[in-house]
């Protein structure tokens, strides 16, 4: 999550996401921060939402990434939010902190068997939505039409 986009169209659109959602229990998010960020700019966030946030540590390039998500295993459910999207395969180098890694999701859903995880993933080629959806969800008998 980049504050410096912070109050777009999709943010708007999870603060909706998790009110809709909120009827199923408590929820939290975890911006995945790669930046530093003030407690100020943290809790305008949190506010924004409607929901705690879980942590407001900055995942960079050298964090233990299992370390980073171990905040998240309390939770009831949680709304993860990556700069850009899931990556099913886990990478290293500059980019990898833009990412929330399918394992991590995975390991996080595991955790916590009765409660929802829902990650926004903005890396939906135009053209190619379905496609890319479908390989992600690991399976081609799933209808996701985006927009719908």
């Amino acid at each position: 999550m980049r504050l410096e986009h912070f109050g777009d169209s999709y943010d708007i659109v999870k603060k909706s996401l998790l009110q809709w959602l909120s009827r199923f229990g408590p929820w939290a998010a975890h911006p995945m921060f790669t930046h530093p960020t003030n407690a100020a700019e943290a809790e305008a966030f949190s506010r924004f939402l409607g929901v705690p946030l879980v942590a407001t540590d900055v995942l960079d390039t050298v964090c233990d990434r299992a370390h980073y998500f171990a905040s998240c295993h309390e939770c009831h459910s949680l709304l993860l939010d990556p700069d850009t999207a899931v990556r099913l395969e886990a990478i290293e180098g500059r980019r990898a902190p833009e990412f929330i890694f399918s394992k991590e999701l995975i390991d996080l859903a595991n955790v916590r068997p009765q409660a929802l995880t829902l990650t926004f993933d903005q890396s939906p080629t135009r053209g190619r939505e379905r496609q890319q959806i479908r390989s992600k969800l690991g399976c081609g008998m799933i209808e996701v039409v985006p927009g719908e």
